[in-house]
């Protein structure tokens, strides 16, 4: 239909427009009923989307708050990281101090983005929000695995000090049957002899103060408890004669201190000639320990007994600190198979000893921190490293030093060999220790030497770093 009335098109125009709009909305309450409410889940969406364009409202990040946020969420990340199973090579207690200090560190950090930039971002930033309730349940994760970790190194310390305990009477039985195997040896090559053995008839002195072996004052057998003790051993010939050392360069004295049917013995060796030349040697046995001369002398081997106590001080005041109250008569004396070359005894009386288990524990903390490594009696630097690389399958790491104690193999009715060797490492703690050790080998049918293996590790003692590679 054609009008040319201006008025009356558009009031047509309108009226069909109004219509179409009509029209669309019925098509669309249609079809949302037959699609089953797709339009509903449809305008939830733009809901949602209307929500998140209504957080950009937010105050924006300043860049120096976001740069801090991320690295809050990266020590979150290395915390969660160590305490997974991913960190399970490392160490217990690195672990759990690794995780603190990540923990601290996102705290921390967090904290200096509210103190700078809380006020400009609002207390309530969805941000920080975010990173608070990280952060807590992080702390609550953290308590728990610290818990768990504790644990852990507490048993890994039980297990630890069974094991210490178990190589410290494998190590007391091995010096037994090495004393027992030296004495064998020494009765074999007397009865070899045909010359009878000229035991001198030395004795062993006793004082309250260090003896002077030229000039012997103030001798006494009589002792109460916290009295210090010093001993000297004479003899009538040197210990050359003595023992029928001839023209050897090292020594062995067997030296015994008997209490009742309790023996404490192992060899002093001397290692220069001179001292085998000697009539005397000086025993310390609870000295002060500014005066204490044993074991400060290279020169001067002293052997470990029994519980790896190292025969003189170390010893002798651990025996003394056992004393129950009373009065005690202590023996000392050398043996050379069935005779004693010197012999010397005291009374000690006392309703408490110990005055000598303190003295105990500081002549083990002298003796310790000016240790060293037992000199070498054969170098053989390819044998050596052998010998580190199977430390180090043992777990040793960063050794600093190998050391084979024997001149030459010991052999076990010819079926095996073994050396005698000390090493010196560092351990997990970051502290320096030395170990003895023991190598061997097994002979094969075909007679050659089997491949090398570490078949005995002692206690781990304290030394130095200065002092290794004296």
């Amino acid at each position: 239909m054609k009008t040319g009335n201006p008025r009356m098109r558009w009031l047509m125009i309108t009226i069909g427009f109004n219509l179409l709009l009509s029209s669309l909305a019925g098509f669309r309450m249609e079809a949302a009923t037959g699609l089953g409410g797709a339009l509903n889940k449809a305008l939830q969406g733009v809901d949602r989307a209307n929500q998140a364009v209504g957080s950009a409202t937010a105050p924006a990040v300043p860049s120096g708050a976001a740069l801090l946020l991320r690295q809050v969420d990266q020590s979150l990340d290395k915390m969660d990281r160590v305490m997974s199973e991913d960190g399970a090579k490392y160490d217990k207690d690195y672990r759990r101090k690794e995780a603190a200090a990540r923990f601290a560190e996102a705290k921390s950090n967090l904290e200096l983005v509210e103190s700078r930039h809380g006020a400009k971002m609002g207390k309530d930033h969805p941000e920080l929000v975010a990173r608070r309730d990280r952060i807590t349940a992080a702390g609550k994760k953290l308590e728990a695995f610290d818990t768990d970790m504790s644990a852990g190194m507490k048993q890994d310390q039980q297990t630890r000090a069974a094991a210490a305990k178990a190589d410290a009477d494998a190590e007391t039985a091995r010096q037994e049957k090495e004393a027992q195997a030296m004495a064998q040896r020494q009765q074999a090559a007397q009865q070899a002899s045909s010359n009878p053995n000229p035991a001198g008839k030395g004795r062993i002195v006793f004082s309250k103060t260090p003896i002077d072996p030229s000039n012997p004052q103030n001798l006494t057998t009589q002792f109460r408890s916290g009295d210090l003790i010093y001993g000297l051993i004479q003899s009538d010939k040197s210990w050359r004669e003595v023992y029928q050392a001839g023209d050897k360069r090292e020594l062995g004295l067997m030296i015994v201190m008997a209490i009742g049917e309790n023996q404490t013995l192992q060899y002093i060796t001397l290692k220069k000639a001179e001292y085998i030349d000697n009539r005397h040697l000086v025993l310390d046995i609870a000295p002060a320990l500014e005066k204490m001369t044993a074991y400060r002398d290279p020169a001067i081997l002293f052997g470990e007994g029994k519980g790896n106590r190292k025969i003189g001080p170390i010893a002798f005041t651990y025996e003394l600190a056992q004393l129950p109250p009373g009065k005690h008569r202590v023996q000392f004396f050398l043996r050379n198979y069935d005779q004693k070359p010197a012999l010397g005894e005291f009374e000690i009386e006392g309703t408490d000893f110990k005055f000598y288990a303190d003295l105990h524990e500081k002549v083990k903390a002298a003796t310790d921190a000016s240790a060293t490594l037992p000199p070498a009696g054969m170098v053989n630097k390819a044998l050596e490293g052998e010998m580190r690389k199977l430390l180090e399958n043992a777990g040793w790491t960063q050794i600093r030093r190998v050391v084979i104690l024997d001149k030459d193999w010991w052999l076990e009715e010819g079926r095996s060999r073994y050396l005698n060797v000390a090493a010196a490492a560092k351990g997990e703690d970051g502290k320096f220790f030395w170990s003895n050790l023991q190598f061997t080998q097994v002979k094969l049918i075909s007679g050659a030497w089997g491949p090398l293996e570490l078949t005995k590790t002692g206690i781990k003692r304290p030394i130095a770093e200065a002092n290794i590679d004296k």
